[in-house]
């Protein structure tokens, strides 16, 4: 009983059949009590019979008795465990091994578990006898000074492998009433797997399979998995990465039911296992070292390509596009290109490199955008960098109207993971209209993003695994010139975005987001020639959403089913990043100076992160 009082059992509260085999007229105060074979084999059976999950048999002899082992047969054969003493012969020649007693049933039954002791310092005590051919069979536990009752109440310090298997008689017996589901063969592989390993390295002829270890017996083994389904679960592995737009979102689910390798329930807490990808760092990319951008114009095509001369391989694209010589592709590592070219004066057309299908939708409706390094124009990205991307686009001159067509191509560029593998691929198709009213041009758009592994840049694997996602984006913009070299312009664009489910636990997903940015420059500020901008944006941020759950929240052991619960995996940020710039510049020594400061508030949507503040001076001569 487990009430304060005495001492409290490995197995409080189980019912106990306790049978005696002794015959008081065998007994005396040398030799102790005799116990007959049949007396044995009767006791074992009315165990069996009254429904026992383990047997414990604190008896030794030098003899394996068949009558015994066919009771040991029987109560194996309904999935009883059967726990007997190694013998107290430890210092005789023949203590190397356990008593022929239970040695021989441990021979003939794989549910026998041999039992034999350590001291308090956790070494094979003095009296046990050891493993020895009984090794695969053989487990050690506490079994001197052990504190127990006689048999009038009165608690003594008892030492010998009559109490250490009871210590592991009461394991098993905790075992089967923790989970009702194992069978005999099952929680003896469980205790020896969680067992502390001793002596030589695994099974040994000393300790066998090392000391009782209760605690990392009722701890996990084994591939953990979600029920029904079995599908896999790591929690070391996480459930995925997110990108920007998410941000520092932690979803937390608690009170998730998985499964261990051997069907047990356990309750574990999906929370913060969504990794957070490093944040954007927007000036090392525009300011690295060794880039050069060419360009060239000839009537009414332009093209413009940028290389890195510090990066070792092939350009990406072939020779004959670039118009590059042998010896310059050797050098250079191609970034972007971009080619526009006015067919006639109502319809223009442009290819892009590395570029995004919003950019060739600016440079044809608006012809650029300023020098910002950081806080570049939220439209152009959807939450990740594509990576050997293509992109083309063609816009028409209908009456008093633009109607701007692009599409977008490539791989959704994760810096965390393996470049060396294929990374997963993304589609951009875009329509804009765009018209002017005097001074004023304004854009509508619409655009969809379809992903075949990611969501917005973002990947999800384990419970939460999703099938790509298809995202929906609105955009509105306006540009306008005041005169006098002023000009306002301002963006803004709202998403939707939709995921399929793939894993156990996903059913479907959909996120709310949105960007903007508000624009205010100034040609000529202070000086013919020189120019000024400010801008203040926030980069695409999840609103609301994320991936709905049927997530399994208790398990029945009688019909080995789990019951579920609908969960939100939220994928929106606390955080919320904001980003201002302004950036100068002027003709200066036959080239452009240009000068740029910035603050990026809760950077990558992490509202942890302190903010990035920082600047850059750039001259640019060409020739």
């Amino acid at each position: 009983a487990r009430n304060g009082s005495g001492v409290m059992g490995v197995a409080f509260d189980s019912p106990i059949i306790s049978l005696n085999t002794a015959n008081p007229n065998d007994c005396s105060d040398t030799d102790g009590c005799k116990h007959s074979d049949s007396d044995i084999a009767r006791a074992i059976d009315l165990a069996r019979v009254g429904g026992a999950r383990v047997i414990n048999i604190s008896l030794g002899g030098v003899d394996s008795s068949n009558v015994v082992n066919n009771a040991i047969a029987r109560a194996a054969a309904a999935g009883i465990v059967v726990v007997m003493s190694a013998g107290n012969s430890g210092a005789d020649p023949a203590g190397g091994n356990p008593e022929g007693f239970a040695l021989g049933a441990a021979a003939r039954n794989a549910n026998v578990i041999i039992a034999g002791a350590v001291d308090q310092s956790r070494n094979i005590a003095s009296f046990s006898n050891r493993a020895g051919t009984g090794a695969n069979s053989y487990l050690t536990a506490l079994g001197e000074r052990v504190v127990a009752p006689d048999e009038t109440g009165a608690l003594f310090r008892w030492s010998g492998t009559s109490f250490s298997a009871p210590i592991i008689s009461g394991s098993v017996a905790l075992l089967a009433s923790a989970f009702p589901n194992l069978t005999g063969q099952q929680i003896i592989n469980i205790l020896y797997a969680s067992a502390d390993d001793a002596g030589a390295a695994g099974v040994d002829p000393v300790f066998g399979h090392g000391i009782l270890n209760i605690t990392r017996a009722f701890q996990p083994i084994g591939t953990l998995s979600l029920p029904d389904g079995k599908i896999p679960f790591d929690p070391a592995a996480g459930d995925g990465t997110s990108t920007g737009p998410m941000g520092d979102a932690a979803p937390r689910l608690s009170g998730v039911v998985v499964l261990d390798g051997f069907a047990r329930a356990y309750v574990v807490n999906l929370a913060q296992t969504l990794r957070q990808a490093p944040p954007d760092q927007p000036l090392v990319q525009g300011l690295q070292p060794g880039l050069s951008t060419a360009t060239a114009a000839r009537g009414a095509t332009a093209v413009s390509i940028t290389v890195n001369r510090n990066s070792v391989g092939q350009p990406e694209v072939g020779l004959a596009q670039l118009g590059l010589t042998y010896q310059d592709a050797r050098k250079v590592h191609v970034l972007s290109g971009l080619a526009i070219s006015r067919l006639t004066r109502r319809t223009a057309i442009a290819f892009g490199i590395s570029e995004s299908g919003r950019t060739l939708q600016q440079r044809l409706v608006a012809g650029g955008d300023h020098a910002f390094l950081v806080a570049r124009d939220p439209m152009t990205r959807m939450g990740f960098s594509g990576g050997a991307s293509s992109s083309l686009g063609v816009r028409q001159a209908v009456g008093r109207f633009g109607i701007t067509l692009t599409s977008e191509r490539g791989h959704v560029y994760q810096p965390w993971a393996d470049q060396r593998l294929v990374q997963p691929r993304y589609r951009v198709d875009a329509l804009s209209l765009d018209r002017r009213f005097g001074r004023a041009l304004v854009t509508f758009g619409a655009s969809r993003l379809a992903e075949e592994q990611t969501v917005l840049g973002a990947h999800f694997s384990g419970p939460v695994g999703t099938g790509g996602a298809t995202s929906w984006f609105l955009d509105t913009g306006a540009h306008y010139a005041l005169g006098r070299g002023w000009g306002l312009a301002a963006n803004y664009r709202r998403g939707w975005t939709a995921m399929p489910g793939q894993s156990g636990l996903a059913r479907n997903g959909r996120l709310a987001t949105d960007a903007w940015s508000f624009d205010i420059a100034k040609e000529g500020a202070f000086r013919r020639g020189d120019s000024f901008a400010l801008r203040i944006m926030q980069p695409l941020r999840v609103r609301s959403g994320g991936i709905a759950l049927n997530v399994p929240v208790s398990y029945d052991y009688a019909t080995l089913t789990a019951g579920y619960e609908s969960r939100l995996f939220s994928l929106a940020p606390t955080g919320r990043e904001i980003d201002v710039e302004a950036v100068y510049g002027l003709p200066w020594l036959g080239g452009r100076l240009t000068a740029n400061a910035f603050a990026r508030r809760q950077p990558g949507n992490i509202a942890a992160l302190s903010p990035d503040l920082g600047g850059a001076m750039r001259f640019t001569l060409g020739f």
